[in-house]
């Protein structure tokens, strides 16, 4: 895996220097959206701004807590209608015609995305990176860019030859990581071993408290549990009521700035099947993935497949949880 920054060139390695940049992307508290996608957008904006001065766009649909979570980063948001209408080519449209963006950087994860006006920017000579996760389809654009680890066999599978212009940045060599968020100092907690516990910035599917309970069933003398609530967490009552005051060994986080010290100095991470089991891989950390969708779960399986973990969990079950866990960590 490489940083982002020894290779972001090739998002425009056929066009200027982007002085202007629109991101499309959405980030909300909703199955199948949660916060990865936009994640990874402020990290690419970032190094585009600091690396190129580039300035910088978001477009997003106005889920609240989406919206603030970009704004406290300090970028501007235009807001888009949700559920996004029928109309998005042409709010895109207009605002590209507003902004007058270099390039354009998708991020969504939606299903039946409308691909057909992307031949229409493309002759106004702007730059479209589409970045994807698990559709693996080909869209007319200058960069696909798609860091899952099944990537490159599902595209070659797929060997559309239609778009021979288009520069494909698939596996997991190109994924989005910015350095960076590395200098921060790092996270130590108390205890013999620390678990770490992050299920996404909103986890609408509500595993952190499925974790949660199944772990208070069971002794832990010589360990401390970090639990991480993202920017898209709504059941912070809950959480603090189920663990108490007298529970000294868990400690609840808070939507912190930057997640990455807390992987950085975790002993063993819980995690969702998602962006953040990359960072771990990325930072070398041992982790238990347990997949919140049915994509995640072919994900898991190929980590497994590979070596890079043990044990995944696929579908949630509490007694399976806690004997891997126990597993992993004795």
């Amino acid at each position: 895996m490489i940083s982002l920054k020894e290779w972001i060139h090739l998002l425009f390695k056929n066009h200027k220097n982007p002085e202007k940049v629109l991101l499309r992307v959405d980030a909300g508290r909703k199955y199948g959206l949660s916060f990865g996608h936009v994640s990874r957008c402020l990290m690419i904006a970032r190094v585009l701004q600091e690396e190129y001065g580039s300035e910088i766009m978001f477009l997003m649909c106005n889920f609240p807590e989406g919206i603030n979570h970009v704004t406290r980063n300090g970028y501007r948001v235009k807001k888009l209608p949700v559920p996004s209408d029928r109309q998005e080519p042409e709010s895109i449209m207009d605002a590209i015609k507003e902004y007058q963006p270099d390039m354009l950087i998708i991020d969504v994860p939606y299903k039946n995305i409308d691909t057909s006006y992307f031949s229409k920017l493309r002759e106004w000579e702007i730059n479209i990176v589409f970045i994807d996760d698990s559709r693996f389809i080909y869209p007319n654009v200058d960069v696909l860019l798609n860091s899952n680890i099944l990537a490159p066999k599902r595209m070659q599978e797929i060997n559309n030859q239609k778009y021979i212009n288009t520069r494909f940045l698939l596996g997991i060599d190109y994924f989005v990581f910015d350095d960076s968020l590395l200098e921060e100092t790092a996270i130590r907690g108390k205890g013999d071993y620390n678990i770490l516990v992050t299920l996404g910035g909103s986890d609408p599917t509500l595993l952190t408290l499925k974790v949660l309970k199944a772990l208070l069933e069971e002794d832990w003398t010589g360990y401390a549990f970090y639990i991480i609530l993202g920017p898209g967490y709504s059941d912070l009552n809950e959480i603090e009521t189920l663990i108490g005051g007298s529970r000294k060994e868990y400690n609840v986080v808070i939507n912190p700035t930057n997640l990455i010290p807390f992987l950085k100095r975790c002993d063993f991470a819980i995690c969702a099947g998602g962006r953040t089991m990359y960072e771990l891989f990325y930072l070398k950390k041992n982790f238990f993935p347990i997949a919140t969708a049915k994509h995640e779960a072919e994900v898991i399986e190929e980590f497994v497949r590979r070596g890079i973990i043990k044990i995944g969990i696929t579908s949630w079950g509490p007694t399976s949880f806690i004997s891997n866990l126990k597993c992993l960590t004795k």
